[in-house]
């Protein structure tokens, strides 16, 4: 059998591989990961961010910023997602964040408005899940 493949680099600049039995199966394999991509939920982290992982890799994005700033006690992390993407959902829920509702036509996205679901953690619940 004559499998299609797709090659790509992960945020951990690792190559992975996607792979199909036909050119559509892949098509939308791959416009699945780009998706995924755009709302940095990549195939590798699906499942398996801790809130370190993700604020860690929030903090990596921001660029200038002093030494102090990267080691700072935070009272409160705050992150969103869109509202139709569960897999984003499922993964900051993982996380121990709390959901607190939604922003109702937040932002617009090609041709519409979207919703923004958002999740926060305090200091003392983030350092009471780690103690667990």
């Amino acid at each position: 059998m004559n499998h299609k493949l797709y090659s790509y680099t992960d945020s951990l600049g690792r190559r992975k591989f996607i792979y199909a039995n036909d050119l559509t199966e892949l098509r939308e394999k791959e416009q699945k990961l780009q998706r995924d991509q755009i709302d940095w939920l990549d195939l590798y982290a699906q499942g398996k961010a801790t809130i370190n992982d993700t604020f860690d890799r929030y903090i990596s994005t921001k660029y200038e910023l002093r030494d102090s700033t990267k080691d700072f006690q935070f009272n409160r992390v705050e992150i969103d997602c869109r509202t139709e993407n569960e897999a984003s959902r499922r993964v900051i829920e993982k996380c121990g964040l709390t959901y607190e509702g939604v922003f109702r036509d937040f932002f617009w996205r090609k041709d519409h408005y979207e919703g923004r679901r958002v999740f926060s953690i305090l200091n003392e619940e983030y350092y009471r899940r780690c103690k667990k």
